[in-house]
């Protein structure tokens, strides 16, 4: 989302893939443009230059509901 990055001043820091940059990035499995229900075949997520992949998102999820689900 280079556009938006440069739009908000922050290009220099995040907006595309390179080296230096913020290193926050969804990965699908599959091309969401030729099929938008592709955006739920997640691979994982980096975030903050840490690699979380689906499993471990989904334990995080199931944890998430669980503790909603006792109040």
């Amino acid at each position: 989302m280079r556009r938006p990055a440069i739009f908000l001043s922050v290009g220099d820091r995040q907006g595309t893939v390179a080296v230096g940059k913020r290193a926050d990035l969804l990965l699908l499995e599959q091309n969401p443009l030729s099929d938008v229900r592709n955006v739920r075949r997640l691979a994982g997520v980096m975030l903050r230059g840490r690699w979380m992949p689906e499993p471990e998102l989904r334990a995080m999820m199931e944890v998430l509901v669980r503790s909603y689900s006792r109040r």
